[in-house]
């Protein structure tokens, strides 16, 4: 087994030092390679196992990597004894942000098993090689964080893939913000964004962003004040213009939105209030294969898919939810923002 040492913060509010935990690789895990571009990764066999070795008192974790899947798309469940920590959808071939939160680790050894829902598949079947490992999904680099910290408070496990863009036209806060955006990492985007909003010195495209990441986290006077400066905020580049419309088109509406007044029958609230966009995704996800016309996750999955970049899917649900509310003021709204939404 091959371990690392990381130190933890001196947090406990017990008093003293956290002290060194030290992560070891267990059964199920292959040796670490090194991928295209340098990526470091291990793949994990049918299920696979982390060793926490704790040398200090008991103490809860934040347990944090990246994952990609073989072939398909995998559920991903994290557990420690008979509980389940986190079951989170792990995509093909691009890098997920995974956080296990609130990791129990006793003093001594403390198992955490990965354990994908999907099947073990032998590489050599499905590329043209003679690998006979079986697989199911590569983890990067592991790293920890003492849960009671408000860095961790603010992490939560991806809703999409981290493709890592970035726009000449921004600050570097507005593109690290826009990328956790497009992650679904909105509370971590939203703690960035907002002495960029405050500060009246962002580009529009920023106000715009900010708004509709504090309506996906039911901050609505966030995104009353983030669309009430976006919509007057300077600039001439062609994102300057967009981020202004956009604004200028979401902020009057807010206070008229029936689906805004009506947001507590929303089954997704609690996840988007708390910032679990992957829950939250998850969950319209499930109710659209039962109703694929459902107003609420229509609605709200379409202005999470617009932040995470996946611009045809929420035109898909922007439309079937005017198909399905035609008279509304937010079919209206949406009609008019889906002028600006790219093909």
């Amino acid at each position: 087994m091959i371990g690392f040492l990381i130190s933890l913060p001196s947090s406990n509010p017990r008093g003293g030092a956290t002290g060194p935990v030290k992560v070891e690789f267990g059964q199920g895990v292959y040796p670490e390679e090194r991928w295209e571009r340098g990526k470091l990764r291990r793949w994990i066999s049918s299920s696979g196992e982390l060793l926490l070795i704790n040398e200090g008192p008991p103490i809860t974790l934040d347990v944090r990597f990246v994952a990609e899947s073989f072939r398909i798309r995998r559920l991903l469940r994290a557990i420690v004894g008979n509980t389940v920590l986190l079951e989170a959808a792990i995509p093909p071939s691009a890098p997920l942000f995974v956080s296990i939160k609130r990791v129990p680790v006793k003093t001594g050894t403390t198992v955490l098993t990965l354990a994908p829902a999907e099947p073990a598949d032998q590489v050599g079947r499905f590329l043209a090689t003679k690998d006979t490992r079986r697989v199911t999904v590569a983890i990067g680099p592991v790293s920890l964080i003492d849960s009671t910290l408000p860095d961790a408070a603010r992490e939560e496990t991806g809703a999409f893939p981290d493709w890592q863009t970035r726009l000449p036209v921004l600050a570097p806060a507005e593109n690290e913000s826009f990328n956790l955006c497009q992650q679904g990492r909105l509370l971590e985007a939203w703690y960035v964004l907002r002495p960029v909003i405050a500060s009246g010195h962002g580009h529009p495209l920023a106000y715009a962003v900010g708004g509709i990441t504090a309506l996906a986290l039911d901050d609505l006077d966030g995104a009353t004040s983030a669309f009430g400066l976006g919509s007057k905020a300077r600039g001439n580049d062609l994102y300057a213009v967009l981020g202004r419309r956009v604004s200028g088109i979401l902020g009057p509406y807010l206070d008229r939105s029936e689906m805004l007044l009506s947001r507590s029958a929303d089954p997704g609230r609690a996840f988007r209030q708390r910032g679990e966009i992957y829950r939250a995704v998850s969950l319209y996800q499930t109710i659209l294969g039962r109703d694929s016309a459902n107003p609420q996750a229509t609605y709200w999955l379409g202005f999470l898919d617009l932040l995470g970049v996946h611009y045809l899917d929420a035109r898909s649900l922007f439309r079937t939810f005017i198909a399905t509310r035609p008279n509304t003021e937010d079919a209206r709204v949406l009609k008019d923002l889906l002028f600006y939404v790219p093909h």
